[in-house]
């Protein structure tokens, strides 16, 4: 039986994952899409029910992961967030591949599902490139010395993962990642 191909995009902070993640799903609308997650944070001004997240009470997320429905989950800043099943799902019955911003113990969650094939793939940058990346967007400076000091930690999860993408340019590094997926859906 043919398995349905999940990409996961991870690396260390400020290396670009979400803005290539962002970069793919708009060039190339009909073929990649990020599903949300499902967080019990309340609802932000200018967000949408399953845009960026998929809204629900802690009672609704215990259920569901109870249920199995949400197969890997995380408690920050006092809320529930995790990767739901069906959410992902919805992405592949759409006809797309589904883009996914995960850590290690995420990617060991699909596997362990063993339902999708996983192609995983770490975005690196220099420290300088991040640090420059992190100064652009006008992280604080607590966030940028705790992501820099988290770098070394970061790129030590490399090894982990299928290909390595050096993020020096973004519309580069967007065609590269693309070519990947590419090559990997036409072996799957």
């Amino acid at each position: 039986m043919e398995k349905n191909i999940v990409v996961v995009i991870e690396g260390p902070n400020g290396a670009g994952k979400n803005s290539i993640i962002r970069g793919l799903c708009s060039t190339y609308p009909g073929l990649y899409k990020k599903p949300a997650n499902v967080t019990t944070r309340e609802m932000r001004q200018g967000e949408k029910q399953g845009d960026p997240y998929y809204f629900v009470t802690v009672d609704q997320f215990l259920k569901m992961r109870t249920g199995g429905e949400i197969f890997e989950d995380t408690v920050r800043s006092g809320t529930y967030r995790g990767m739901s099943q069906t959410l992902i799902n919805k992405v592949i019955e759409g006809g797309r591949v589904p883009l996914i911003n995960c850590d290690l113990m995420g990617v060991a969650a699909l596997k362990k599902l063993g339902k999708y094939g996983l192609v995983t793939i770490f975005v690196t940058a220099t420290k300088e490139e991040i640090q420059a990346r992190l100064n652009a967007r006008g992280d604080s400076h607590y966030d940028k010395i705790k992501r820099l000091n988290d770098y070394e930690n970061y790129m030590t999860f490399e090894k982990h993962f299928d290909y390595s993408v050096h993020n020096k340019d973004l519309e580069t590094t967007i065609n590269i990642i693309h070519t990947i997926i590419q090559k990997n859906l036409k072996a799957n």
